[in-house]
């Protein structure tokens, strides 16, 4: 099985991680609500930007790093939105990311890690209308 993401910031992320050299491609998907012993049972994760549902990058998700939203890392995820909202075109004050990164915190979401990144190249259909998805390989 793969777990499969549509994000708006999918293409920052890629770009992102798809710059640096094959040995570090290493990131995290965003904040997402799932369950965590799910998806670090999965293989792989696939991020789809949004708007046209076109695949961008697929990666082995790293199970260790896959975790429930954790108050000692809030630098972490803040660095992180501020990345996507850099090269994103959705800017935001801190302050609001800020409220919007403890909110998430507060309810549990789920940072799915993953690891060895690469482009997507190949065809995989969505189940669903949801953001969050499941397929076999």
């Amino acid at each position: 099985m793969a777990f499969n993401v549509k994000s708006i910031w999918t293409s920052t992320v890629a770009r992102n991680v798809l710059s640096k050299p094959a040995g570090m491609r290493h990131g995290m998907t965003g904040f997402w609500v799932a369950s965590v012993p799910r998806i670090q049972k999965e293989r792989i994760v696939r991020m789809a930007y949004l708007p046209n549902r076109r695949f961008v990058l697929e990666a082995e998700i790293d199970a260790g790093g896959t975790h429930v939203m954790a108050q000692s890392r809030f630098d972490e995820y803040l660095e992180y939105e501020l990345l996507k909202r850099s090269q994103g075109g959705h800017p935001l004050p801190v302050a609001q990311l800020r409220n919007d990164i403890q909110t998430c915190i507060n309810r549990g979401r789920i940072v799915v890690a993953f690891r060895n990144a690469r482009a997507y190249s190949g065809n995989a259909d969505e189940s669903g209308r949801n953001p969050i998805w499941y397929t076999d390989d």
